[in-house]
């Protein structure tokens, strides 16, 4: 009997192992598959009447889509995160804590989540998603990022 014990338990450790590869391989050729071309086209940010800019950001697969936005210093901002991956959370992070800004919103997965914050310093900054699932690499190290240009 514990010959029988030891030989379900490497099956288990063989299964695990295979689908971590699986999650290693298949997820960054699905990513590189997307339109990245229109993705780095910036995109300014409408102002409503009511003065604020408004930007939807659709998060999927190692994306974010627009992936560069210009928005005004000085004006609120409100970015509507729409989450359309099946499975897997996302969010959206900005640090620039030097610059007064730090964001971070957290979108499960089918759901929309709202992100406002005031800009005041006009800069560049990387924005990213910062989940990660243990022992695989970061969304953003799988090239989840995108730009923040404010003007």
């Amino acid at each position: 009997m514990p010959y029988k014990n030891k030989t379900i338990t490497i099956h288990f450790i063989q299964m695990i192992f295979i689908t971590a590869l699986l999650f290693m391989i298949i997820p960054p050729a699905i990513a590189e598959s997307h339109d990245n071309q229109t993705a780095t086209i910036p995109v300014m940010a409408e102002t409503g009447t009511d003065g604020i800019q408004r930007q939807e950001i659709t998060l999927d697969s190692y994306s974010f889509t627009p992936a560069y936005i210009i928005v005004q210093s000085g004006k609120p901002v409100e970015f509507i995160l729409k989450n359309v991956a099946t499975f897997a959370p996302h969010n959206f992070r900005i640090e620039a804590t030097a610059d007064g800004l730090y964001l971070d919103k957290d979108v499960e997965p089918g759901k929309t989540a709202t992100l406002s914050f005031l800009p005041v310093k006009t800069a560049v900054y990387e924005f990213y998603c910062a989940n990660k699932l243990i022992f695989l690499p970061s969304h953003r190290d799988k090239g989840m990022v995108g730009k923040l240009e404010v003007r």
